[in-house]
């Protein structure tokens, strides 16, 4: 599925429905290293938590599997990781499980 700004700010149902189908399609055509802060917050809106401050990194759920709980079980998240001067340094995928 093509990449689009509107589709993956969607959230339902404590979730975002679109991502997972559109992921490989933003890391290949709309992001690049270099880029602001402020452009990437444009494009993806505010993250889902930025948990590693001291890193400057940010993230965004991409997926999360409860399985058969109500505690999640695994997911992906995007982890964008920026410089000192507020520019993109790096992107990856974070599969986790617990």
């Amino acid at each position: 599925r093509t990449f689009n700004s509107k589709d993956w700010k969607t959230q339902m149902d404590g979730t975002y429905p679109y991502r997972e189908f559109m992921v490989s399609d933003l890391l290949k055509n709309h992001l690049d290293t270099g880029m602001k802060y402020e452009k990437v917050i444009d494009i993806l809106g505010d993250p889902v938590w930025n948990k590693d401050s001291l890193s400057n990194k940010i993230w965004y759920e991409i997926l999360i599997d409860y399985g058969f709980d109500i505690d999640p079980v695994s997911g992906e998240d995007l982890v964008l990781t920026f410089n000192q001067d507020s520019t993109l340094r790096d992107y990856k995928i974070n599969e986790w499980k617990k």
